[in-house]
């Protein structure tokens, strides 16, 4: 029994160690490395247009103001079209003729590659309303970075590039 004992002490000993050391670890890789990207603040967005069902949109530029908010993996946020570029010529949204849109969206967490952002948004445009949906990844700092990737809308089935830059 002595024995037994004498062996228990030290590997209970070790084995609470160890259980201590890996929680400290993870944490500090959970919050200090794997950490999430903050999207907190205010975007411009900028879609460009590269493939749609309606001619006149191809190449057509599209700008938005947007803030957003998050709870850990989830984002929120709000925002106008702010202007456009397209065939037709420049258009800005001013005072009641903006449009308004709003964003629900989920991080996805990748320990191998750049983290990915879904942002699905819905606009009130002025003849009917929109679904769009962002796929993004993080460039630079995930303090502080921009956001590039691409977009497809229901909007005259469009699709193309989106870039997203901080603004405050």
């Amino acid at each position: 029994m002595e024995t037994f004992l004498s062996q228990f002490w030290p590997g209970l000993a070790a084995n609470i160690a160890g259980g201590v050391a890996l929680s400290i670890l993870f944490f500090v890789l959970r919050e200090h490395i794997f950490t999430m990207p903050n999207l907190v603040g205010v975007w411009e967005c900028k879609h460009v247009v590269a493939t749609t069902d309606y001619r006149p949109y191809t190449g057509m530029i599209v700008w938005y103001r947007i803030v957003l908010w998050q709870d850990n993996e989830r984002i929120f946020g709000t925002g106008e079209k702010d202007r456009e570029d397209s065939s037709t010529g420049v258009r800005t949204y001013t005072g009641k003729g903006r449009i308004f849109i709003e964003i629900t969206g989920k991080i996805e967490k990748r320990i191998t590659s750049s983290d990915r952002i879904h942002l699905h948004w819905k606009e009130d445009g002025e003849r009917r309303q929109s679904t769009t949906l962002d796929q993004l990844r993080v460039s630079g700092s995930k303090n502080n970075g921009n956001l590039f990737g691409s977009f497809s809308s229901t909007a005259a089935n469009s699709k193309g590039v989106a870039s997203w830059k901080r603004v405050l």
